[in-house]
């Protein structure tokens, strides 16, 4: 039996590949798609820290203008910023599984926008 975060996260997981290979060209989508596999990866291979998660969800998360509070997720899977080729709005991250992975950098942060979390 699949707990609620499991479920969801394999909602946001369609989400994600659907929103990528209807909304932008096969080479991008494959590079999104490859690039999440890794991240996938280097999840359930990284220590959690559960003062950071909490830290980053509560305090930089839940305060963000790109935060999906519905879904838990860094933007709205399938939503694009325009542009050519269009860009996803986020990171697609489902946070509850990531914000406590040390690798793990902030969608904001890394466009020097002054919110999201700053390690």
């Amino acid at each position: 039996m699949l707990t609620k975060h499991w479920r969801q996260w394999l909602r946001v997981v369609r989400l994600a590949v659907v929103g990528m290979w209807t909304k932008m060209p096969w080479p991008e989508a494959l590079g999104y798609t490859l690039g999440g596999a890794w991240g996938i990866l280097r999840m359930v291979c990284s220590p959690w820290d559960e003062e950071l998660a909490d830290e980053r969800l509560v305090v930089c998360c839940n305060e963000c203008p790109v935060y999906d509070a519905k879904l838990q997720t860094c933007g709205t899977p399938g939503e694009m910023e325009g542009g050519h080729p269009p860009t996803p709005r986020g990171c697609w991250c489902y946070l509850p599984f990531v914000a406590g992975a040390r690798f793990k950098t902030c969608y904001a942060r890394n466009r020097g926008f002054e919110f999201g979390w700053k390690r």
